[in-house]
């Protein structure tokens, strides 16, 4: 079973990660679906 997890943040606030994570290859929801797991296992 997933859940769903909903944020709102600011614009410009997103705009930094987003471009990250495009850098690396992959996009915002994907990597904190990769980080989760991670950090609590």
């Amino acid at each position: 079973m997933a859940s769903t997890i909903q944020v709102r943040v600011d614009d410009d606030l997103k705009k930094k990660p987003d471009a990250l994570f495009r850098d690396l290859g992959t996009d915002t929801t994907t990597a904190i679906c990769m980080f989760l797991p991670v950090r609590w296992r």
